[in-house]
């Protein structure tokens, strides 16, 4: 083995790489079911690998709650290679262990590499399980990385473990280098104060390929926290209800800030003392979970790969999906993936692989570029968000690759390029027809705008009720933004409230709109609310807040639309709820192209492209369906309104 090797891996190590510009080559921290209590398990995780050969992750955990126990290599790299980490003996004391060639060094010091090869490095076990002294977390020369404020609490007891590994030397001299997804190494626990909660730190973890360059990696999930009592309770389902879901997130935002109480602590989901971001990125890391199930969401590879040939022997066409499994949007994501995966089950000849476009425009960029350049697919139904769309949808026009997305509706997206689909309504189809029959039946003639300003939907949508509401002769008082991701919108509301409009526009992503609408309510904003793409999910979320508020959308549960009554009851049969709206335009998605696929002269992407550019008039649970000259979804538009808690057609 190589000297240069460790050395390389050490230094980096010290640093810990935590550059987030590549979506290959990412590193997270996974819970490991394989565990009995008081035991916890937790892999350093690796997806997308390319080229890796060797591998370094920097553990940080509370040594007043747990004991570090053991750490396994895992099945990434092929076994063989040197494996360094603490170990504990039989005595109770810790030793550093070094695994080569089949043999383990062990001692309070070992060498690199072990003799008889000469002039290795001695290595120290203080040099890999530590206690984290205060100060260094304040010193940025220390080469700790940093570690969130919010574990800082009074009592715990931060100790680091350096964990090294790499593959085997191969044929020609050089550590064998790997690709794919995989375990890097599996580190066991045990709970030593059942009353406190657990956190399990990655700060910072670094890669190397065969000639010893460093690969720089993403840090994906860093952070795993949970409950050190023995509980098959989700402390992220805060409402109890069996599900972390929008209506948890709403909860935990509802206090956001607010100092711990008993009142409050339910929104105390990591036990770190304080109502923060880090309990909300538990929650929204958490959708989908249940306490009677396992997440397989979490894992977009869960459920998706389909054997390549139906039982008649014919070949599956593999469809990409692009996909927000993590971020601000995973909730939706979640949802819309129970749409595909309803139609997905009632098609033969049909399979798919999802991407991660983690709720960004660069996410989706990288999706795409996955799905179609190591992938090979030749139609992708995705972006999920606007932006995301005008990012990715050049990519798939210049590769001649269909792209379809269930839910962008900015207006002009289309446009980008033949090979570009899309089925929800645009706002320049909904938005007119919207503005138009509300305004008369309702009779406001001044209103206010709320709309997020860093997101491509929203601004659209905004600017798009402009035109609309000038058409229509109403005066518009303010236009009033925010950015996605804020909570707190009260010195907006605030302001519009002074304005008295008749009633309120706002553009939001589902994450907001709930907020929105319960603070417009607590700052005594009555009139009427038009918001966007409300769902059912979002009612149950604002609660009372919810009533009266109005929204332009495609698609209600009860419309009398083509095989809509059968695709409810089927969901619920599935899911134990009712679809929202997101579902269900995701379900007609895989409908319409599975439609264009039976059409199509053949299975190649110019084929389907031109099958789905013919599509009209086409049977859907959305109404009848067509793609106008720019590829966007044409079908009747529906005004919604909440009452008694529950949208309705608005008449």
């Amino acid at each position: 083995m190589r000297k240069s090797l460790f050395t390389l891996l050490a230094v980096t190590l010290l640093f810990g790489f935590t550059s987030l510009c590549y979506s290959e080559n990412v590193v997270s921290l996974k819970h490991n079911p394989d565990a009995v209590f008081p035991q916890i398990k937790v892999d350093i995780h690796l997806s997308g690998g390319q080229g890796v050969a060797g591998y370094n992750g920097f553990i940080v955990f509370d040594a007043a709650v747990l004991k570090y126990v053991s750490a396994t290599m895992g099945d990434y790299l092929p076994s063989g290679g040197p494996f360094l980490r603490p170990q504990l003996g039989e005595d109770g004391t810790y030793t550093l262990a070094l695994d080569v060639d089949g043999t383990t060094y062990t001692g309070t010091t070992v060498t690199f590499p072990p003799p008889p090869i000469p002039d290795g490095d001695k290595l120290s076990l203080s040099e890999f399980f530590f206690e984290i002294p205060s100060e260094a977390l304040q010193d940025p020369s220390s080469g700790i990385p940093k570690v969130p404020a919010a574990f800082l609490r009074p009592g715990v007891k931060l100790w680091g473990i350096s964990i090294v590994g790499s593959a085997p030397l191969g044929a020609h001299g050089v550590p064998v280098a790997t690709d794919g997804d995989g375990t890097l190494v599996t580190l066991t626990f045990e709970v030593i104060d059942p009353q406190k909660p657990v956190f399990i730190l990655l700060p910072g973890a670094g890669l190397s390929d065969s000639n010893d360059v460093p690969l720089e990696p993403t840090l994906g999930k860093t952070v795993i926290t949970a409950s050190s009592q023995e509980d098959t309770t989700l402390s992220t389902d805060v409402n109890a209800d069996g599900e972390v879901n929008i209506l948890d997130l709403t909860r935990v935002a509802s206090v956001f800030g607010q100092p711990v109480t008993e009142a409050n602590r339910f929104a105390d989901v990591n036990g770190d003392g304080e109502i923060n971001i880090l309990d909300l990125v538990q929650v929204a890391n958490d959708f989908g979970k249940s306490t009677e199930s396992t997440d397989s969401f979490a894992n977009p590879d869960m459920g998706a790969p389909m054997p390549p040939e139906t039982e008649n022997g014919q070949q599956q066409i593999v469809v990409g999906i692009a996909l927000p499994v993590t971020g601000h949007l995973a909730a939706i994501g979640a949802i819309m993936k129970s749409g595909f995966d309803l139609a997905f089950d009632q098609l033969a000849g049909l399979s798919y692989i999802i991407a991660d476009d983690k709720s960004t425009a660069d996410g989706a960029v990288a999706a795409f570029e996955e799905l179609i350049h190591k992938q090979g697919v030749s139609v992708i139904l995705g972006p999920a968000s606007s932006s995301s769309a005008r990012a990715a949808f050049p990519i798939a026009q210049e590769n001649g690759v269909v792209a379809i997305s269930a839910t962008a509706g900015a207006s002009g997206l289309g446009a980008i390029g033949d090979f570009v689909f899309r089925i929800a309504l645009a706002t320049d189809i909904v938005i007119p027809k919207g503005v138009e029959i509300t305004q008369r039946k309702l009779g406001y003639q001044r209103v206010a705008t709320l709309y997020d300003k860093t997101d491509l939907f929203s601004t659209d949508r905004d600017a798009t009720i402009q035109l609309a509401l000038a058409d229509n002769g109403v005066e518009v008082l303010g236009m009033h933004t925010y950015k996605t991701g804020d909570t707190d919108f009260t010195q907006q509301l605030t302001q519009i409230k002074a304005l008295n409009p008749d009633a309120l526009f706002v553009s939001a992503l589902p994450p907001e709109k709930p907020l929105i609408l319960m603070q417009a309510r607590a700052a005594g904003i009555s009139v009427p609310i038009l918001i966007s793409s409300l769902t059912d999910v979002e009612v149950e979320a604002a609660g009372t807040a919810a009533e009266g508020a109005l929204t332009f959308t495609g698609w209600l549960p009860t419309a009398e639309t083509p095989g809509n009554r059968a695709f409810v009851q089927q969901y619920q049969k599935t899911y134990g709820t009712e679809p929202n709206a997101f579902a269900a335009v995701s379900y007609a998605c895989v409908h319409v192209f599975a439609a264009a696929v039976k059409n199509a002269e053949s299975t190649d992407a110019q084929s389907i492209r031109d099958a789905l550019a013919r599509i009209q008039d086409l049977d859907t649970i959305l109404g009848k369906f067509s793609f106008n000259e720019n590829g966007d979804g044409v079908y009747e538009p529906n005004i919604l309104i909440v009452r008694d808690g529950v949208l309705r057609f608005f008449d």
